[in-house]
């Protein structure tokens, strides 16, 4: 694909991103930010390429998007896992709110756009497999009902690992120079915005159940969260 090609490509979807938003369609746009986002990693492009979109100003706008859930009912923190991967690879950061289960995300605006229709994809593809696969695992191994909920919890966990490992994989060296600049330009909000304050924490991992993690991450690698828009 020549690089006019893909300039019309995000141009497209640009098109498409802001008609979405203009009636309040905000997972289409979401979905058609990710895969602007992906298309100009694939090619190593910079936004400032694409000429004549207003996204060419937006490389330094660096701002912040709240309240995304991360709570689980099994306490295996796999939500904040999956939200901590996602943030990696679209060039963002993630925080928790201190005392809240809720996290922060920073970034530019068509980044964190992208983390959110990719959180939101993957949270429910997720949720839907784990009561399948439950399901199957009970039919053939007779799983207790009180062990229901450790099981969810290892499989949920291998699955947020399973697209972290993935999603790292597709990093390629040449976006590391972006990953070095976003993070500069989100440091250097954060440090300028009021009352920014948060953490990272991860969950202890004690207690889940190796082999049903095992198949989780094993499902985690096959998800492609670029699907939903070609």
């Amino acid at each position: 694909m020549d690089k006019q090609t893909i300039i019309n490509k995000i141009q497209k979807l640009i098109r498409l991103r802001d008609g979405a938003r203009a009636v309040g369609s905000e997972g289409e746009a979401n979905a058609a930010a990710a895969a602007i986002q992906r298309l100009i990693t694939e090619y190593n492009m910079s936004l400032s390429e694409i000429e004549g979109t207003p996204e060419a100003e937006e490389e330094s706008c660096i701002g912040r998007s709240n309240n995304y859930h991360t709570a689980d009912n099994y306490r295996s923190g796999w939500k904040r896992h999956l939200l901590y991967a996602i943030c990696e690879y679209y060039y963002c950061k993630a925080y928790m709110l201190s005392g809240t289960p809720r996290c922060v995300v920073y970034g530019t605006e068509m980044n964190r756009m992208a983390v959110e229709y990719a959180f939101n994809f993957l949270e429910a593809a997720f949720t839907h497999l784990s009561v399948i696969r439950f399901k199957e695992a009970h039919v053939t191994c007779r799983i207790p009902t009180r062990h229901r909920d450790i099981w969810l919890a290892s499989y949920l966990l291998g699955c947020s690992s399973g697209i972290h490992e993935k999603l790292m994989s597709e990093k390629t060296e040449q976006v590391t120079g972006l990953m070095i600049s976003h993070g500069a330009m989100i440091d250097k909000y954060m440090a300028q915005e009021q009352g920014s304050t948060g953490s990272w924490s991860s969950s202890s991992n004690r207690g889940l159940n190796d082999r049903v993690f095992g198949m989780g991450y094993r499902d985690g690698q096959k998800q492609n969260i670029a699907k939903a828009i070609k």
